[in-house]
């Protein structure tokens, strides 16, 4: 007989649902602004919109990379390594979202981006 795992209990796997609620609020007014952008203008790198998401991007993915900062400065007692860590996976996920954005959830096709 085979005998089947246990679904993965989200109370565990989820370890501050706080911030798992406050990813999805982020993401989907990200996704909502994207909505209301692509009904006025098609999102591309180039233009405002484009140009916005990518600004973002980068910016979260700076602030992302201070989690390196962190662990190199323990004794200053920046906050939790918890906290720390959560931003950086929600964070760094957010990036992904934006980076996508920017693109307009296309491949790239200009001649510098190949």
């Amino acid at each position: 007989m085979i005998k089947l795992k246990a679904p993965v209990d989200l109370r565990r796997a989820v370890q501050r649902p706080e911030w798992l609620w406050g990813f999805a609020a982020a993401a989907g007014a990200l996704l909502l602004a994207y909505g209301v952008g692509a009904t006025l203008v098609s999102a591309e790198a180039g233009n405002a919109w484009g140009v916005v998401y990518g600004s973002l991007a980068a910016a979260l993915l700076a602030a992302v990379a201070l989690l390196g900062v962190r662990r190199r400065t323990m004794r200053l007692g920046l906050g939790r390594a918890q906290d720390w860590a959560q931003f950086h996976v929600y964070g760094g996920t957010l990036f992904m979202l934006l980076v996508l954005m920017h693109t307009g959830f296309r491949w790239p096709r200009a001649a510098l981006t190949w």
